[in-house]
């Protein structure tokens, strides 16, 4: 599987907003592992990080946070989320490298994958 960025729905309702994230009968649902949600402040980025056997679901659910992910030529390609104006979801499969630079304050990316996390099976590089 590549990379793909899929529209996700909001709906408006008497008191705002209600934005979907995911559900078990989504075509690119493998199985539920862990969610975890990262609050990064402005102008910071994390490492890259590469998951050996976990899919990656990515959607910004605050904020504005450039994604920046290597291709299968190793060419860099970026992506950014926002809430409010760019609502998806990036679908980085297993063995991609990914990181995230956040472009407001305190804006909080979250991750669904499919296993339960394990340290041995994530590798993090400052540069690559």
């Amino acid at each position: 599987m590549k990379n793909k960025l899929i529209n996700l729905n909001k709906y408006k309702t008497s008191k705002g907003y209600l934005y979907k994230y995911v559900d078990n009968k989504s075509d690119f649902f493998n199985k539920f592992g862990e969610v975890y949600f990262n609050l990064i402040n402005k102008n910071k980025k994390s490492d890259w990080i590469f998951h050996k056997k976990n899919q990656c679901l990515l959607s910004v659910i605050n904020g504005k946070i450039k994604l920046e992910f290597l291709s299968k030529d190793n060419k860099i390609q970026k992506v950014i989320l926002s809430r409010k104006k760019n609502y998806k979801l990036l679908i980085l499969p297993k063995k991609t490298w990914f990181r995230f630079i956040s472009l407001e304050s305190n804006s909080i990316l979250v991750n669904l994958i499919d296993n339960k996390h394990q340290d041995q099976e994530v590798i993090k590089k400052d540069a690559i």
